[in-house]
Parts: C-alpha cells; sequence; structure tokens
C-alpha cells in the first residue's frame, strides 16, 4: 500500500507537470508534506504519535487519532471496535507514564483535567485518577506493569502491527490497483509464453515424425519392388526344366508349369503399354513364339488360370496393406492435430485474459496513451501458429507462411519463420524517392508544414521554396530576401502561414496560398540575428530567439504575439551573454524548451513565463533539442558530438547517451580542390522523430539514417541514401498514411523519400 501509494504519487507529479499544471503541482507538494496519512505508512504514523508524546501535546495527539478515526478505523467492522478501543486507552497511557517517568505532574493533572468529563464514568479509568498523587507509581501494584519498557515496547510494536493491516486491507481506488494488475498480467503472459512454448515444441516433434514416416514409407515401398522383380528370376533359375523349355530343347513331353510371380503378371501389361518397334519388335515377337510353340494349348489356358488367380489375392493383399498404412497415419496425424488444438486454444484463452487485463490497466492508468503493457515480458522466439480448414483436411500454416513442398498436412518449415532481429532490420519499405533541386547553393532548412502537405526549404543564399512533394515536387511559390534566413517555421493555425527570420532585424509572416508577406517587423537592432523561432500549439504566438551580429555571444528570447506581430513578453536568460541557438513547445503549449550556445538546456512555464529549470547538457553549443513523443524526456545534439537524452522531471538526470555516427551534429564540412574547404553550422533540425517515437531520422554525409530507439541504445534501421555531400536538416512527417522523411544537404539538393511500416 505504502510503496504504491508512493509510486502513484510520482506518476501524478509527472502527469501535472506534463500537462503544465504547475499551480496545482504546488498545491498538491504541500499538501504532500501536510498528509496526516504519512502515505499509509504505519512506521510513520507511529512516529507522528510518539513524537506528540515525547513532546507532551495531548490536544495534537487526540486530534491526530481523531482523523485516524475518521479516516480508517470507522470503516472497520463492529467486531474490531474492541480492539481500537483497547489501543486508544493504551495511547493515551503511554503519555500519562512518559509524563511522570519524566516528573512532569503538571502534564498528568492538565490530562485529567481535560479529559475528566469523558474517562471518569469509565471504569477502565477509575484507578487512573489517583496516579498524579502517588510519589512512586513504579512501585504500586496496580501501574507496575504500565511502568516498564516491555510495557510500552510490546504496545508499540501491537500498534504498528495493527497499522499496517489495517492499511494493507484498506479498498484501494483504480490508480493504485495498477501493481497488482501488473501482477496478474505478468503472470499471465508467463502462462502464455509457457503454452506457446509447448505449441512450437509440439510442431517440432510432429515436423520431425512426419519426415521419418516419409522416409520410412520410401525404403518400405522400394524394398517391395526388389523383393517381387527379384523373385522370377530366382524361380526361373531355381527350376532346370522350365530353363529346358525356354531354350527349346524340349520333346513332345508336356513342359511343367512355373510358378506365378509378380513379373509374370504384369509382363503382359508392359508389354501392351510400351510396345517396342523396328527391329526390337521383331526379335521380341520371335522370342515369345519360340518359347510358346512347344507348350500344348491346354497346359497353356491352366498356367494362365493359374496365374490369374494367384495374382488376384497378391494385389489385394497389397492394396488392404496401403490402406491400412494410410489409415493408420491419418489416425495419427488427427490425433497429433487435436493435441496442438487444445494447446493452440489454452494459449489463446491465455493471450485473451492477457489482453484484456492490459486493457483494464490502460484505461486505469492516466499516463499511458497504449498498451504497452508492458510495449515487458519476454517473447518467445518460436513461431505462431494459425489453424486453417481446407476441402483436403486440416493443414497447418506458420503466421505469413507456407507450409513445406512435400511434407505432410501437419509438417511445418521452421526455418523461414520470421525471426524479432529480421523485422528490426527491416521494417520500413522504401515505396519511392523524389529529387528537388530547384536551390543552387546549401540548404539551411527544410520543414514539413502542420498539414504535412507541402515543404518549405531554404538556402544560404536567402532563397526560400515552398513547394508540394506529392506526386512529383512542383514549386508553389519562391521568396527572396536579401539577407539569409536565420530561422524558418511554420505556424501552427492556420497551417498556411510561414514564419521567417532573417540576419537583418526583420521577421516576416508569409502567406504560401497568397504568396504574399502579411507582416514583416523588426527586432532589436542589437539583436539583428533571428537564430531560431517556435510556434505555439495555439497559433496565438511565438517564441524568437535573437542574437548579436559579431562580437560576444549574446542574445534574447522573447514572446511574440501572432496577431499585432510585437514582442509580449521577454523571457529570462541566465546569464545574460548567451545565445539560444534552438527552441521547441510541448503539444499543449505550456512548456518549452531551449538549448543555448553555453550548452545549457533551459525549460520554461509559458502560463508563468519563469524558468522552471536549466541544466548544463553539452560541453559546446546546443545545436538542435525537441520533446519526446510523450514529452517525458528532451532529446538534445551539441557541438560536443553527443546526442542525448535527459528526463522533464528531474534537474540535469540524464536518461541515455546515445552512440550517434560522426558527423551526425555537425558542423559540416565539404572539402574541394586547392585546399578548398567550406563549413558550415547547423541551422535546422538535426534529426525527427517517426508519429510513435520509435524511430529517429539523423543527418549523415551521403543521406540520411534511421535509427530504433532502445534503452539507451541506437540500432541502425535503413540508411536513406542519394546525396553528394553532408545532409545538414532533416523532417519526418507523419500526418498522412505513409511517413515521409525529407533530407536536405550543402549541394543545394533535397530529396524526398516515402516510407511504408511493414
Amino acid at each position: 500500500m505504502a510503496t504504491s501509494t508512493d509510486r502513484m504519487d510520482n506518476l501524478v507529479r509527472d502527469y501535472l507537470l506534463f500537462r503544465g499544471f504547475t499551480s496545482t503541482l504546488k498545491v498538491f507538494e504541500g499538501e504532500i508534506k501536510s498528509d496526516k496519512d504519512r502515505g499509509f505508512r504505519a512506521d510513520k504514523v507511529v512516529d507522528q504519535m510518539i513524537g506528540y508524546i515525547q513532546q507532551y501535546e495531548l490536544g495534537a495527539l487526540r486530534e491526530y487519532w481523531g482523523h485516524l478515526d475518521r479516516r480508517v478505523f470507522c470503516r472497520l467492522e463492529h467486531a474490531h471496535s474492541t480492539g481500537v478501543n483497547k489501543l486508544s486507552r493504551s495511547l493515551l497511557r503511554l503519555y500519562l507514564v512518559h509524563a511522570m517517568q519524566n516528573g512532569r505532574t503538571e502534564k498528568v493533572t492538565e490530562f485529567f483535567e481535560k479529559l475528566a468529563p469523558e474517562i471518569q464514568g469509565q471504569p477502565e479509568w477509575r484507578e487512573w485518577f489517583v496516579l498524579p498523587f502517588l510519589s512512586s507509581p513504579e512501585q504500586n501494584p496496580a501501574f507496575m506493569m504500565y511502568f516498564t519498557k516491555q510495557w510500552a515496547d510490546t504496545f508499540i510494536v501491537s500498534l504498528h502491527n495493527f497499522l499496517s493491516v489495517i492499511f494493507h486491507s484498506m479498498p484501494v481506488p483504480t490508480l493504485l490497483s495498477f501493481e497488482m494488475e501488473q501482477a496478474k498480467m505478468v503472470q499471465l503472459k508467463e502462462e502464455n509464453d509457457m503454452l506457446r512454448q509447448q505449441v512450437a515444441v509440439l510442431q517440432q516433434r510432429e515436423l520431425k515424425k512426419a519426415l521419418k514416416e516419409k522416409e520410412k514409407v520410401k525404403l518400405a515401398g522400394s524394398g517391395e519392388l526388389m523383393d517381387e522383380f527379384y523373385a522370377g528370376p530366382m524361380e526361373t533359375r531355381a527350376d532346370p526344366d522350365s530353363t529346358k523349355v525356354a531354350r527349346g530343347k524340349s520333346s513332345n513331353s508336356p513342359s511343367p508349369v512355373r510358378k506365378p510371380t509378380l513379373l509374370s503378371t504384369i509382363k503382359p501389361q508392359l508389354a501392351s503399354a510400351k510396345k517396342p518397334t523396328g527391329k526390337t519388335t521383331a526379335v521380341m515377337q520371335k522370342k515369345e513364339d519360340n518359347t510358346q510353340r512347344p507348350v500344348s494349348p491346354g497346359v497353356q489356358r491352366k498356367a494362365q488360370a493359374d496365374v490369374a488367380k494367384s495374382a488376384k489375392p497378391a494385389a489385394e493383399s497389397a492394396k488392404t496393406t496401403l490402406v491400412q498404412k494410410q489409415v493408420m497415419k491419418q489416425q495419427k496425424a488427427v490425433s497429433l492435430e487435436q493435441q496442438r488444438r487444445e494447446l493452440l486454444s489454452k494459449a489463446q484463452a491465455a493471450q485473451a485474459r492477457s489482453n484484456a487485463l492490459a486493457q483494464e490497466t490502460q484505461e486505469s492508468t492516466l499516463m499511458r496513451k497504449e498498451t504497452e503493457a508492458p510495449k515487458d515480458a519476454q517473447k518467445l522466439a518460436g513461431p505462431s501458429f494459425t489453424a486453417k480448414e481446407s476441402k483436403a483436411g486440416v493443414k497447418q500454416e506458420a503466421d505469413g507462411l507456407s507450409p513445406r513442398d512435400g511434407l505432410s498436412s501437419l509438417s511445418v518449415s521452421t526455418e523461414k519463420i520470421p525471426t524479432k532481429e529480421i523485422e528490426e532490420q527491416h521494417p520500413f519499405l522504401v515505396l519511392s524517392q523524389e529529387d528537388y533541386i530547384e536551390h543552387h547553393s546549401s540548404i539551411t532548412h527544410c520543414r514539413f508544414s502542420v498539414s504535412g502537405t507541402c515543404i518549405a526549404s531554404a538556402d544560404i543564399d536567402g532563397v526560400v521554396k515552398v513547394w508540394n512533394f506529392s506526386p512529383a515536387p512542383v514549386t508553389i511559390a519562391t521568396i527572396m530576401s536579401k539577407s539569409p534566413i536565420q530561422s524558418l517555421e511554420w505556424v501552427t493555425k492556420p497551417s498556411r502561414l510561414l514564419l521567417l527570420g532573417s540576419r537583418q532585424s526583420t521577421v516576416r509572416l508569409y502567406d504560401t496560398e497568397a504568396k504574399k508577406n502579411l507582416v514583416e517587423s523588426q527586432t532589436d537592432p542589437q539583436y539583428p540575428r533571428v537564430v531560431t523561432m517556435a510556434c505555439s500549439p495555439s497559433g496565438s504566438s511565438f517564441v524568437c530567439g535573437m542574437a548579436r551580429q559579431t562580437g560576444s555571444i549574446e542574445g534574447r528570447l522573447q514572446m511574440w504575439d501572432m496577431k499585432t506581430m510585437k514582442v509580449q513578453r521577454e523571457l529570462p536568460l541566465d546569464p545574460p551573454s548567451v545565445c539560444a541557438n534552438c527552441t521547441a513547445f510541448t503539444f499543449n503549449g505550456h512548456l518549452l524548451v531551449s538549448g543555448a550556445s553555453d550548452g545549457v538546456i533551459r525549460l520554461y512555464d509559458m502560463q508563468r513565463y519563469d524558468c522552471l529549470m536549466s541544466w548544463q547538457a553539452h560541453s559546446g553549443e546546443v545545436y538542435s533539442v525537441q520533446f519526446s513523443c510523450d514529452e517525458t524526456s528532451i532529446f538534445s545534439m551539441g557541438a560536443d558530438g553527443k546526442f542525448l537524452e535527459w528526463s522533464v522531471h528531474r534537474v540535469g538526470s540524464k536518461l541515455a547517451d546515445l552512440p550517434v555516427h560522426d558527423g551526425a551534429t555537425g558542423p559540416f564540412v565539404v572539402s574541394g580542390y586547392g585546399g578548398y574547404k567550406q563549413v558550415q553550422a547547423p541551422g535546422g533540425k538535426l534529426f525527427a522523430f517517426d508519429a510513435e517515437g520509435n524511430y529517429v531520422l539523423t543527418c549523415t554525409g551521403n543521406g540520411g539514417i534511421i535509427y530504433k530507439l532502445g534503452d539507451s541504445t541506437l540500432n541502425k534501421t535503413l540508411s536513406l541514401g542519394g546525396h553528394r555531400s553532408p545532409v545538414v536538416s532533416v523532417d519526418w512527417c507523419t500526418a498522412m498514411n505513409c511517413g515521409t522523411c525529407v533530407t536536405g544537404s550543402m549541394d543545394g539538393k533535397i530529396k524526398v523519400s516515402t516510407l511504408l511500416m511493414q
């Protein structure tokens, strides 16, 4: 109970901070500090009571016991009321004993003056009224027991155990039953995994048995044929008379009849089915005439009748044996199929119970969108199977695969079952890749619009292009600027508007449909470079980070009103000699994160326009920051070449140091002939996430690389090539059904890759 309460308090803190309810969080923290229930921890409750006794605070002690009575004890059954009353009397008696042992008789007198109207009619307190007048109460037989250390220790232990049992047996709300439900779900998953293992073992056994039966059938069939065909020549050689007849040396005496064999019975059929041609036919006919000439017609008819009689039972017995084998094989297959179906039904039932419990857990937990239940039990690497009935009988297939050719209906090829590792290596299917080559200098920004229908890109020459990428790249609008564009941001509402910040103290609001500037405002001339901009999700305001043109790195961070295009608030930067390089909002706009030139990440409360927390994140400048999809952590890239994940709720708590490839964080360099070298500092997004936050797109020297996020690891998943120079800005759109990635490089080329999750 106490552990669940502490954990749930932390979850509520995270939720309130996630939603931006900072004032509610302060009230919540204050109430936790003054919590009389002490988180339903029996040891803390007992310590609080002992503290009141030691400080002789009788009123506080009685008020605290009254709170527990109203909060907990009154909900108990009537049979427990006697025990509660005994504990209450013993607690007050411990107060009196402690006061007498320390010579505070005035506290004892005060006790009886205050409680006399309440306890004077109770027989349990009748003898205690003389306590203040006794000089040595520990020697009095009536009070001797209460002044021993053994009685005090026994009472404290009894009180602690009583409270522990009561707190543990209390009915808990749905949120606090999370651990019990999680334990049940783990148990069901373990049972499900065990059943799956049994199914996999049974499938392997069936496969081995089917292979063995197939080999036995082949060997048995070939052996029978060899025996039958081998019997004919042996019998002929064993009979000398028949040899004489075959050579034509017999006289007028009748020739003996040969024993019928399988070869003699099928010889006419073979002769009729395949008739030789040419000389071979003539020779064979001549031999047949020579062998049949000395045999009389009566003997020949009798021999043929005997052959027919003996061949018929042999054929029937062979046919009966094959039918019996087939029947036994089918019976074994049916029994194995029944066992497999029973195990499979148990596994499906366990899975259904697990899914139902996971759904209940999701509904009871306010912090989760999905199950996961837990997106953490182990999965069996073996195949899962589904039963499918057809006209030919019961046929078993693996998920997404067909049985191996040549095997029985129960045999399944386990070598082609897709494993988890294969799915992680190839999770995406590249549907198409298109190139946009309208820029003639290095790209600085490339961003999808909020609706995901178009892209805005900018280069170092101050040219901004707004273009559609589907079905083919087509330019919608071209914006020319006298000075390079330092920052580019789409407005959330309406999504057709585009914010542009330059190096010459201008912030421009551009309408991409009307193809004209709506407003162009001037910033502080002392801070002409508009380094970063981030639009609030509400669309009513945006954050603008500015810096000096030359000299020391110093800047300002301001909140602008979208309607008036004027400064609304000034956000604190401490120390002031820093510049905010990158900014990002949460989905509700209550929190803002910024990465600065001093390597510090700052988190702002946008309802109070105050800095909630800040910490040293990188040893150099912070180039790019983003919230995770669940907004419980912050990802950052810096000049020190590191890709880090930070906790939103604990100041400076690094969750992961992700091993990204070299050159992903910039600065980006292109070398040419004659020692020519072009260096570009990052200005756009250096990484982008998919819709669920499981994959991240990063920059590289010849394209983009998609990694799968793991526990403090990055697993390379897909490489999006197509560039001859370093990629300096990326973005990932998930507004439509197919995830689309865009990568812009220093040669002015932009590539759009449309991906499909397999």
